[in-house]
């Protein structure tokens, strides 16, 4: 993943979904100082992903929520209030 985003040079680095792909493009994302958002942070999904959502959350600067609620979930995993920005 490293490779291909160094090959594309993005300027951000825009993640959506809740697995293990998030977290990795994340990883490489920031290994390369390419700024990172993630779609739809704070959201519950219910799957066994849950934790992985979470971790892609915390790893990502800006997380972008849908609703208030997931905005406030990212909040109380102790990220500062900029970090959680709702999109209603």
């Amino acid at each position: 993943m490293a490779d291909t985003l160094t090959r594309l040079s993005p300027d951000v680095c825009v993640l959506y979904g809740d697995r293990g792909e998030v977290l990795a493009a994340a990883i490489a994302a920031t290994s390369l100082g390419i700024p990172i958002a993630h779609l739809q942070g704070g959201d519950l999904s219910g799957s066994v992903d849950e934790q992985v959502r979470h971790a892609g959350d915390k790893a990502c600067p800006v997380a972008l929520s849908v609703t208030e609620s997931s905005g406030q979930r990212i909040r109380s995993m102790g990220e500062e209030s900029w970090r959680a920005r709702c999109g209603r």
